[in-house]
């Protein structure tokens, strides 16, 4: 399905819709990319897990610090912006 060249993903709805309309969960996404020889549409499904990674991450921080901490209005965006640079840091620093 993903390997003919008339299949281009483009944007998560497409690729949404088009997993359903052959019955896959987006939850197979990483299987899926595993098996796609075609680069592009491997590129696309990589970037789409990457994308549904950091969506679930972030809504998890801001609801932990909205429902848990209790934060509010400034004190709230002050420590949501830390959590998304340790994020990025996490991303694009490498270790020691």
């Amino acid at each position: 399905m993903l390997d003919n060249t008339t299949v281009f993903l483009v944007d998560s709805q497409g690729i949404e819709d088009l997993l359903h309309e052959y019955g896959i969960n987006m939850r197979y996404i990483g299987s899926l990319a595993d098996k796609v020889n075609l680069d592009f549409n491997k590129k696309i499904l990589e970037t789409e897990m990457v994308a549904r990674a950091c969506k679930r991450y972030f809504f998890k921080t801001f609801h932990e610090l909205i429902i848990e901490q209790k934060l509010v209005g400034n004190e709230l965006m002050q420590e949501f912006k830390e959590c998304f640079v340790d994020f990025l840091n996490l991303l694009f620093i490498k270790g020691k």
